[in-house]
């Protein structure tokens, strides 16, 4: 099950249900018919590459591999298209009518062959086929080796049996579940058992991310409960800082590469200062620089995306040095009166994510600022720094409780991860 992995965003790259399906009939198929090579159930036709200079804004749209001048590449809607370099996957295209980009097939079956047989049975392949890819960097198959690889070719009534079966598989099941030839019995019992087995293990992800969610509004909430029972009178912020906010340095995207380590605005994100969110730029800053952060001080974001601006977070001293860029504020706090973890915590609750977002201004929607000014005026707990250290001390408690929380999930989540392509092997191994 190699074609079997997690994307980035933590969904699968194909159906694990679906690509088990392919497999697992396809392989059923094979104890019982003749195979022939793709070539001899369909026509492959290459797409063109094309000239850069040609392209437009309007006119015939050009069919790429991310949207799956030879007028035989030309695809309407219903096509079977095949991509056979880089990312190896099929589709029948929904329109509109437009050239088709090299790399990408266009298949023709040869009648009485079934189009959605054909493709399910070459996604069923696709594992061995890419056993003999070739190249550096974009790898390939060659013409010869894709179209000469061999599939079991059973009659017309049964392609259209295996193909129906498998569309209703990869549609999410909608309707009744169609019947399969006789034969192939067991391996719709297989098949059967792991759309039940994929079921559960997707709504146990289900869960597991709804939990995540949870836990973490637990800490925001219990900040806004003990700022209610402890804290609840405010003052502008601009009476516990120490020095002038700053906002950072500017730099431009041009200065990007090696020299003095600069926090980004990413750092923030949390409310715990992220050390490995940070950049090198070609700027020289002297020991005496006002840019350069000292540990405690308390970084705003003052503009980027709207759940981004306002962010805040405390510098620990980590990475050392460190200047902050243009989108971060430095504010200093008095230490006679305001611990910067205090207000950091601050920060993220309700009632500070309100005033920014009242305050933080811009042209366009996907990008705010706030201004020095509407931070000086911000309104922020005024309490004493006991009652500030007996806050945090709660927030610390219920802080570790939560990270055993979520290491319990993270442990879920990678035996979910594990679960799924265990038992689709153990499904395949049992398939006749």
């Amino acid at each position: 099950m190699s074609t079997l992995r997690l994307l980035n965003n933590g969904e699968w790259n194909k159906s694990p249900t679906l690509t088990a399906a392919r497999q697992i009939l396809i392989r059923g198929l094979g104890a019982h018919c003749q195979k022939a090579s793709l070539g001899q159930l369909a026509v492959f036709v290459n797409g063109t590459n094309y000239d850069p200079g040609q392209l437009a804004t309007d006119g015939t749209p050009i069919i790429r591999i991310s949207n799956i001048s030879d007028p035989k590449s030309t695809v309407r809607p219903g096509d079977l298209l095949v991509s056979w370099s880089a990312s190896f996957k099929s589709t029948i295209w929904q329109g509109p009518t437009g050239v088709l980009n090299q790399h990408i097939f266009k298949v023709t079956e040869h009648p009485p062959n079934g189009r959605a047989y054909i493709r399910h049975a070459i996604e069923a392949v696709f594992d061995e086929m890419q056993r003999k890819v070739v190249g550096i960097g974009m790898m390939h198959l060659r013409r010869s080796d894709f179209i000469g690889h061999e599939v079991p070719v059973p009659d017309p009534e049964t392609q259209q049996l295996v193909g129906r079966f498998l569309d209703w598989v990869e549609t999410d099941h909608s309707g009744p579940e169609p019947q399969l030839p006789p034969e192939l019995f067991a391996q719709q019992q297989i098949v059967s058992r792991v759309r039940k087995v994929m079921a559960r293990v997707e709504q146990a992800r289900s869960l597991r991310k709804a939990a995540i969610a949870e836990v973490d509004t637990l800490l925001p909430a219990l900040v806004e409960q003990l700022l209610r029972r402890w804290a609840p009178s405010r003052a502008p912020l601009r009476l516990f800082l120490q020095e002038p906010l700053l906002n950072g340095l500017s730099l431009p995207s041009f200065t990007l590469g090696s020299g003095a380590t600069f926090a980004k605005v990413g750092s923030v994100n949390t409310g715990q200062f992220d050390p490995t969110e940070t950049k090198l730029a070609n700027v020289v800053l002297g020991a005496h620089s006002p840019y350069w952060l000292k540990c405690g001080d308390l970084l705003i974001s003052r503009g980027n995306t709207p759940d981004l601006v306002g962010r805040a977070a405390v510098y620990v001293g980590v990475p050392e040095p460190c200047a902050m860029p243009d989108l971060l504020i430095r504010a200093r706090m008095d230490p006679d009166a305001m611990n910067p973890h205090f207000l950091a915590l601050f920060f993220r609750t309700r009632e500070a994510r309100m005033y920014i977002e009242s305050v933080a201004a811009g042209t366009n929607p996907s990008m705010k600022k706030i201004s020095q000014p509407k931070l000086l005026g911000m309104p922020v707990p005024s309490v004493s720094l006991d009652v500030q250290k007996r806050i945090l001390s709660h927030v610390d408690l219920m802080n570790l409780r939560i990270q055993q929380l979520l290491a319990v999930q993270s442990e879920t989540g990678v035996w979910l991860d594990r679960l799924l392509p265990t038992v689709l092997d153990r499904a395949m191994a049992e398939a006749p």
